[in-house]
């Protein structure tokens, strides 16, 4: 049986963004408006493209999250781009 797939593995990650209301000057504060999170590392990085660019294959992650809520959003992320996550070590305590 021939399967038709590419698999990305290495490190994936999870980017947190804090947006801002100013860039402050020396000595000052900025608050923080809101915060933005999305999968990032080479391997989803890649293969967000493949899936962007209409990959007509599957395209699976190889790598390992934590079973917190920073592992929950990142998979999440990748789903949602269409990664195939099933394939992802789950490691407890984050």
């Amino acid at each position: 049986m021939i399967r038709r797939g590419i698999v990305l593995a290495g490190i994936v990650v999870l980017d947190i963004v804090h947006i801002i209301d100013h860039w402050p000057s020396e000595e000052t504060l900025a608050y923080i408006d809101h915060t933005e999170y999305g999968a990032g590392g080479p391997p989803h990085n890649a293969g967000a493209g493949l899936l962007k660019l209409g990959a007509p294959f599957p395209v699976t992650l190889l790598g390992v999250a934590g079973d917190d809520s920073y592992g929950e959003i990142m998979l999440a992320n990748a789903r949602s781009h269409g990664h195939d996550t099933t394939q992802m070590a789950i490691i407890p305590g984050g």
